[in-house]
């Protein structure tokens, strides 16, 4: 099989798609993440079936050794997972179902963390000290968008429950 008949199984690889997944390549570099990771969770996102490694860098034109570490990311981010292939020592990776569970996930416990870090260090600044106000600021600001998370966690969870079900 050629590396054209590995391929033609992603044809969502038009001029119009590689934009998408160049665009999110540049809003996941903006938000401080790797571009190259940006663009595998854009090309997963797209894909037809799941892709393997050497599938991803072809498409994406980076080398092997890229994707291999910006899949690593994805992977402990839950938004990708690794399946094997019986028979076949390459796996392949595919956008996660879960994916957008995950993403809710990490920010709730971010918000968490945020808390708890402006809770410990509110003790050890006097009341009225503007650091302190600031601290009481964020420890608001999390609590608030850790109950906003919740709520979209739970609703997202019931809207992909209802979804399965009108499947049927």
């Amino acid at each position: 099989m050629g590396a054209r008949d590995r391929t033609a199984h992603v044809p969502q690889a038009s001029p119009q798609i590689m934009r998408f997944i160049e665009a999110l390549g540049a809003m996941w570099e903006r938000y401080g993440s790797p571009a190259g990771a940006g663009r595998i969770f854009g090309l997963l996102l797209v894909a037809e079936r799941p892709l393997t490694g050497d599938e991803i860098a072809r498409t994406l034109r980076v080398s092997r050794s890229s994707v291999s570490t910006d899949i690593r990311g994805l992977l402990s981010l839950g938004v990708v997972e690794r399946m094997r292939v019986p028979g076949s020592r390459a796996g392949r990776y595919l956008f996660s179902p879960h994916a957008w569970e995950h993403a809710l996930a990490m920010r709730r416990a971010e918000a968490g963390r945020y808390r708890d870090l402006a809770e410990q260090a509110m003790g050890e600044l006097p009341a009225g000290h503007p650091g302190r106000d600031r601290l009481e600021e964020l420890r608001e600001w999390a609590a608030l968008f850790a109950r906003v998370t919740d709520r979209m966690l739970a609703e997202w969870v019931a809207r992909r429950g209802r979804a399965k079900r009108g499947r049927r």
